[in-house]
């Protein structure tokens, strides 16, 4: 159990990089972000040494899953998507997403995704 947002996000930052190198061998792990993701995902990335993938958000504020495609690599270890974002309070188009990571699962591999709701 942890004690506020940030705190859960840094821990599950951490379970996910920790898993994706000792099971799946991955040494330069990445994270897909949208430009409007929590700030708290940024501290992450510097303190476990993940690379930030950040893509642009839409017109709209939201996360597309398009966009998330084109990120991913063989390196990708997690996708961040937000219900709702921070700072705008929209949803990202979480089913979107959820269906490119489910392509990568069935097709190469797999990666975590989290949804976060500030």
């Amino acid at each position: 159990m942890t004690g506020g947002g940030s705190e859960s996000i840094l821990t599950m930052m951490k379970a996910c990089r920790d898993y994706s190198r000792y099971v799946k061998g991955i040494c330069n792990p990445e994270m897909i972000i949208g430009d409007s993701a929590h700030a708290a995902y940024f501290k992450g990335a510097e303190y476990f040494k993940i690379k930030l993938v950040m893509v642009p958000v839409g017109a709209d504020y939201r996360l597309s899953g398009k966009a998330v495609k084109k990120a991913v690599t063989r390196n990708t270890i997690l996708v961040i998507a937000s219900a709702p974002g921070f700072p705008h309070g929209v949803v990202d188009h979480i089913e979107d997403i959820a269906q490119v990571r489910q392509s990568y699962v069935t097709f190469s591999g797999d990666f975590d995704a989290n949804c976060s709701s500030c």
